[in-house]
């Protein structure tokens, strides 16, 4: 039997969902104003699935699409080199917290934040979204600038500050880091090693209890995974998922069907296809990886105080 043809290599893949322009989504989405924010301070979108079962894809009823979890708050930081598909996994979580299924894919991002680029990260400055889900239980997600920036290492340094400032701002405690990788390669760059060995120093505990990682723009086998022994010792235990975003790729099929898109080798029924079997894929994996994180015990963060009192302790020894 052979192979669906759905199943794209990972080169082409990437290649479809770069293609997308998110002003030519013909999705209708309300626009957003940006938010006005005060130097320093990290904005903040809610994103409150109570509402969004009154917008105009109205269903008289919406259920989670994502296996519940027990926690009714949860504090989640996203982390990943430029390009890995971050807020794009931010994204489909409001989505699917919603209780929306493909068809009601709308965006509920921040789009003003996602104008950077000039060959670095296309999310600016740490963002977080408020997400409330159609249960009731609540989602707070810091999306984070991409790390490896190729504009050098001051605007490295700069969005590791500002990705610690955030996280000490906006949290007392945290519930889990999620990590994200291309899957055009199967181990963790070194920023990102040492990025998480910074941000470990806000923990009193050890925050690598609490990282999940997840390969995305994965092609045939389907469950990749990162190779263990290329990874951080303290990373080698770490559960692992991998995922093709389907609401990307939902957002892909509607601006080509939109455009009349003609092409006999990936045809639109094909495209069609594959979205929907990522979107089942994704929900199974998503519900695997929120049960996961159910289960991990919170970890407080450091407040400002306890390290200013820790560097003048350093500073006095």
């Amino acid at each position: 039997m052979s192979q669906p043809r759905y199943l794209l290599l990972n080169f082409e893949l990437v290649h479809l969902l770069n293609d997308l322009d998110p002003t030519l989504i013909s999705v209708p989405v309300t626009p957003i104003a940006p938010l006005a924010s005060a130097a320093g301070e990290v904005p903040t979108r809610q994103v409150d699935a109570f509402r969004s079962r009154y917008s105009k894809t109205y269903h008289s009823h919406r259920e989670m699409i994502i296996e519940p979890w027990a926690k009714r708050e949860m504090n989640i930081v996203v982390l990943g080199d430029t390009v890995t598909g971050k807020t794009a996994l931010v994204n489909l979580i409001a989505n699917m917290c919603a209780g929306f299924t493909l068809k009601d894919f709308e965006d509920k991002i921040e789009l003003s934040n996602e104008a950077g680029n000039n060959g670095g990260s296309k999310t600016i400055q740490p963002h977080l979204y408020s997400i409330t889900c159609v249960n009731g239980h609540k989602v707070n997600i810091l999306d984070t600038p991409g790390l490896a920036d190729r504009r050098g290492m001051d605007k490295e340094m700069e969005h590791l500050k500002a990705i610690i400032d955030a996280m000490k701002k906006n949290f007392d405690t945290i519930d889990g880091i999620v990590v994200l990788q291309s899957g055009l390669s199967y181990h963790l760059g070194p920023t990102v090693d040492s990025t998480l060995l910074r941000i470990s120093y806000m923990f009193p505990g050890n925050i690598y209890d609490n990282i999940a990682l997840v390969l995305t723009f994965v092609g045939p086998p389907e469950k990749a995974d990162m190779i263990t022994e290329l990874l951080p010792e303290k990373l080698q235990k770490a559960p692992q998922w991998s995922i093709n975003n389907p609401l990307a790729l939902w957002f892909t099929y509607q601006k080509k069907l939109a455009e009349g898109w003609s092409d006999e080798e990936h045809p639109l029924e094909e495209l069609h296809e594959m979205t929907q079997h990522e979107y089942k894929r994704a929900t199974e994996m998503l519900s695997q990886l929120f049960q996961y994180l159910d289960k991990c015990k919170t970890q407080p963060v450091k407040s400002r105080r306890e390290d200013g009192a820790k560097e003048g302790e350093g500073e006095r020894n």
